[in-house]
């Protein structure tokens, strides 16, 4: 898949930039691909080629080039991740006995320093 890209990016950089909107299509595909997890360090360089050429005003590239890697270190939007509900009961039956457990071992350590205190007072 990885190859395959790679080729449709070589072919990407001899397209004709001259439509406006073909560009702006263009430049948001590629920012799309370089958000995504699997994007390799070769595909990287070749896109950020391409979007060389797509935007040559280096001020606007710089700051897509920035908005990408802010949304790749702190993303805006949370993927929904479906949990089975199995899954979902076994993980509120865990909190549930992490709390109970802390809760306990919370009133246990209070009775241990009651007992402490009471104790050093005789």
């Amino acid at each position: 898949m990885e190859f395959i890209v790679a080729k449709l990016l070589e072919i990407a950089q001899h397209f004709d930039l001259a439509d406006e909107a073909g560009r702006l299509n263009l430049r948001r595909d590629l920012c799309d691909l370089l958000q995504h997890e699997k994007t390799s360090p070769a595909l990287t360089r070749t896109m950020v080629k391409c979007i060389s050429l797509v935007e040559p005003n280096l001020d606007v590239r710089i700051a897509k080039l920035l908005e990408v890697i802010s949304e790749l270190r702190e993303p805006l939007t949370q993927a929904e991740v479906l949990i089975p509900e199995d899954q979902q009961r076994r993980n509120k039956l865990e909190v549930n006995w992490l709390i109970r457990s802390r809760r306990n071992s919370f009133v246990d350590s209070l009775l241990f320093l009651n007992r402490l205190l009471n104790a050093e007072s005789r």
